[in-house]
């Protein structure tokens, strides 16, 4: 777990950052706060492989998490990639 958690930090691999969220996301249980600071940086990055992710996983991201913690961290990701010119 550890190891895919690692990846978080690694700059301009956005492939290791995507596989690495799924991790995010089942650590959640174990350490809510982390995980939350996590994926507030990677939504920050602005990359739209990474956004995209985000919004594959957002059925099992919001089962866990709160509204507020919703809004604050993954309505911006989303509200990005819904308004993205790109095909």
């Amino acid at each position: 777990m550890g190891k895919w958690l690692e990846c978080i930090y690694n700059e301009g691999d956005d492939l290791a950052k995507i596989y690495a969220m799924k991790a995010l996301v089942d650590y959640y249980d174990v350490s809510s706060n982390f995980c939350l600071t996590k994926f507030k940086n990677l939504s920050v990055l602005n990359s739209w492989r990474i956004n995209i992710r985000i919004c594959d996983l957002i059925d099992s991201i919001t089962s866990k998490i709160t509204k507020a913690h919703f809004k604050l961290i993954f309505e911006p990701a989303l509200l990005k990639v819904m308004a993205s010119t790109e095909p």
